[in-house]
This record gives structure tokens, C-alpha cells and sequence, in this order.
């Protein structure tokens, strides 16, 4: 007696399943190297007092308006030696006798602060020193005091 054993041919469809496993494989380790990126990349917290910040938000409202009724001007001119910005007030006056304190800060990469303080060496344009340690992007948040009226501004600079 003979036995006769049929072969299956083997349809694109049997491998479905080992697709899906290698897809949702690759997915998964996707997901792991960006957590980990994450997780060993993020300069630092934000803020710590968001909820208090927030429970006084009108305030913060109102101090914003005071400032843009100031109508002062904030523009960053830099080149690869110093940092400066030029300061104008609402009549598009060079704005004169101010006193800026000022951070810059890298927004990507590793952390990096660095204060800055700004001397007028003209009328309205004021330059900072030391000069930024690296190149690239960096925020920079100056507070400006002038005849007992302040300015908060952040800029986005760019050094090479």
C-alpha cells in the first residue's frame, strides 16, 4: 500500500503572521531609542512653580500689558565676535540709559547658561560681554530697567 502525502504550497499570506511580529518589533525598538533619547537629551525642567505661576495668571496678564504699552523695541544684531541688541521706544527713538541684565540659554543640545551683561556704546545699541562659549541657537531673555519701567523680552540668536 502506498501513502500519498500532499504538499501545501506555502502562499504569501503564511507569512503574515512573522510580518506582523517583525513590524511590531521594529516599532518597539523605535519606541525604546526614543524614550532613551528623551530621557538623556531634556535640559531640565521648565518650571517648578507652574501651578502658582498660574493661580496668579491675571497679574501676569497685567504686567504683560504694561509692557507692550510701553511700546519698546528689541532687536537682536550679533555677529560671530559679540552679541548686541538695538533698543527702540515708541517713537522709534534709540532708547538711552537703560540697564538690561540678561541669560542665554541653549534651547537644544546640553545646558547651557550663560549671563550676560549689556553696556550702551551707543545711544539705543547695547552690547554683551563675554561673548556666548559656543555657536549655534541660544534664547536670550533680557529684563530692561529704564526710569522705573521694565521689559521682559526673549529673543532666539543665533551665533556662528
Amino acid at each position: 500500500m502506498q501513502t500519498v502525502t500532499a504538499t501545501r504550497r506555502r502562499t504569501a499570506w503564511s507569512y503574515f503572521p512573522h510580518a506582523m511580529i517583525g513590524a511590531l518589533g521594529f516599532v518597539i525598538l523605535v519606541n525604546i531609542g526614543m524614550v532613551w533619547s528623551a530621557l538623556h537629551t531634556f535640559p531640565g525642567v521648565a518650571a517648578l512653580d507652574v501651578f502658582d505661576h498660574s493661580n496668579s495668571y491675571d497679574s501676569v496678564l497685567a504686567q504683560a500689558a504694561r509692557e507692550a504699552a510701553l511700546g519698546w523695541t528689541v532687536q537682536p544684531m550679533g555677529d560671530a565676535a559679540s552679541q548686541a541688541l538695538s533698543l527702540r521706544d515708541n517713537a522709534d527713538r534709540p532708547l538711552t540709559g537703560a540697564v538690561l541684565t540678561a541669560q542665554a540659554r541653549r534651547p537644544v543640545g546640553p545646558d547651557m547658561l550663560t549671563p550676560l551683561v549689556f553696556t550702551e556704546d551707543a545711544p539705543g545699541h547695547y552690547v554683551a560681554t563675554p561673548p556666548l562659549p559656543a555657536p549655534g541657537q541660544w534664547e536670550l531673555r533680557v529684563t530692561i530697567v529704564r526710569a522705573g519701567q521694565t521689559l521682559h523680552a526673549t529673543r532666539r540668536i543665533v551665533t556662528k
